[in-house]
């Protein structure tokens, strides 16, 4: 069944997703996540939680502006034009595993912000000596790089090269599968679906946990009962406000994930369901519907940041005016 979708039926889907809705949402993410960048960048990196919001939003502009490549490749005018591509296997190779790149990169910093925010709740006296903003730099950028050895494994597989394409009766630029492609496909994908199996359960478990401690913590107003407790209640008012954005992340992260979660369950039980060939139409329908709703997790940031983050506020505030003094 997951091979009987028709190339007609496939673009319209595609035209819908990608060539309507994501130009829109990438474009007001791009700008946004821009703007967040900028706002980290003043505020500096002497507090750990900008540094891994910094990482994050480089991770969503990488996100959408891959999703924006396939926004223009989908876009019927372009493939009723005579262009020297197969747009969909080009997208799929020029865009398609870049975007799972920095899914699963957004993905592992989501848990990261989550876990070192659990960590503010569980040893709040400590949690200054035990995560530094040197030590959160290196697991960021541990984060990238081990994504990135993930995904090189699936570039060995394919290069571009004209390809000659019966259906069209036509010569263009296409993937070209190598000798050992057979033997190499599907180890980054393997580890990608592994990675996503893995980094959403403890997002889920870490919201979890700050969740019970944010409701426990009105009841410590009222009555303190260990020592524990006690050093939970000393834990500042900025450090609470961060606790309940950086849950509010995590809840997002998992709702706009969930159809990427599902559609990795697909492809786990239909054998070689990722692999452009028979079920390349599917791939691409099921693809499409995970890419929307990751652009939308992508694209909402600055109004999470905005609505929860006072210090975020007022520093766009005075960004704002001081750029509007400079055109005065």
């Amino acid at each position: 069944m997951f091979g009987l979708i028709r190339d007609e039926l496939c673009q319209l889907i595609l035209t819908i997703n990608f060539a309507s809705i994501c130009p829109v949402l990438s474009l007001i993410g791009l700008g946004g996540n821009i703007i967040n960048i900028i706002v980290f960048m003043t505020q500096g990196f002497h507090d750990t939680v900008n540094i891994s919001l910094f990482a994050l939003a480089f991770s969503d502009i990488g996100m959408l502006l891959n999703i924006l490549i396939i926004a223009i490749l989908s876009n019927p005018i372009l493939l009723g034009s005579e262009i020297l591509i197969e747009p969909k296997e080009f997208m799929t190779a020029v865009a398609g595993w870049p975007i799972a790149f920095f899914s699963k990169t957004t993905s592992w910093i989501t848990a990261y912000i989550t876990f070192e925010r659990c960590l503010c709740v569980m040893v709040p006296l400590r949690v200054k000596r035990l995560v530094t903003p040197k030590i959160v730099v290196y697991i960021m950028v541990s984060i990238y790089v081990m994504m990135f050895a993930i995904l090189i494994p699936e570039f060995m597989t394919f290069y571009l090269d004209w390809t000659y394409f019966p259906d069209r009766n036509k010569t263009l630029i296409g993937m070209v599968r190598r000798k050992y492609s057979k033997a190499a496909s599907g180890i980054t994908f393997t580890m990608f679906t592994f990675s996503q199996f893995l980094s959403v359960p403890f997002i889920i478990l870490f919201t979890v946990i700050l969740t019970a401690k944010l409701r426990q913590k009105s009841k410590w107003r009222i009555k303190t009962t260990s020592g524990a407790d006690r050093a939970l209640k000393k834990m500042g008012k900025k450090d609470s406000k961060t606790i309940k954005m950086a849950t509010a992340i995590a809840v997002m992260h998992i709702l706009c994930y969930l159809p990427s979660y599902i559609d990795l369950l697909i492809a786990v039980t239909v054998q070689e369901f990722y692999i452009v060939g028979l079920y390349k139409n599917s791939f691409l329908v099921a693809f499409s519907l995970p890419s929307l709703f990751e652009a939308v997790n992508s694209s909402l940031s600055i109004f999470l940041y905005y609505r929860m983050s006072s210090k975020y506020r007022r520093t766009l505030n005075d960004i704002f005016k001081q750029t509007k003094t400079n055109f005065a």
